[in-house]
């Protein structure tokens, strides 16, 4: 077996598990790349894995992140790599500038009800509004 087709499979073992089990199986894995003296680049949105690297627990690796600026509402990457940084995470700012927001994926139901794609009685949006109305 190819070693890519070795590192998909972590990936895809790592990606459908919790937090915890995710954190874990990915130290296994970057302590056994150490190991045995690989260079890898690894990325991850894991904060406690960039913090496990940061305190020197696995030998070799350090943290990189490619420069960023915010503007706006907007990220601009100017891809200088940056050693031994951990960037904040930008995922709500990325999934805002890609429109996944709760305020347009109601205008989406309501515009596809209106063009009579479904019916209301096919979604659970009165469920949600009972739900609503009670937690307030």
């Amino acid at each position: 077996m190819k070693q890519e087709n070795k590192l998909k499979k972590h990936y895809h073992i790592v990606i459908g598990t919790d937090n915890e089990e995710a954190v874990y199986r990915t130290k296994i894995v970057l302590e056994h790349l150490s190991k045995k003296g690989t260079t890898a680049y690894f990325t991850t949105h894991k904060h406690e894995i960039a913090e496990y690297v940061k305190r020197g627990k696995i030998l070799g690796a350090m943290n990189l992140a490619v420069g960023t600026t915010q503007e706006n509402n907007s990220i601009k990457y100017n891809y200088n790599i940056i050693r031994n940084a951990h960037e904040k995470s930008y995922g709500n700012l990325i999934a805002e500038g890609a429109n996944v927001t709760e305020k347009i994926l109601s205008q989406i139901i309501t515009n596809e009800l209106s063009e009579k794609r479904y019916q209301i009685d096919h979604t659970r949006i009165k469920q949600y509004a009972e739900l609503n109305n009670k937690t307030g």
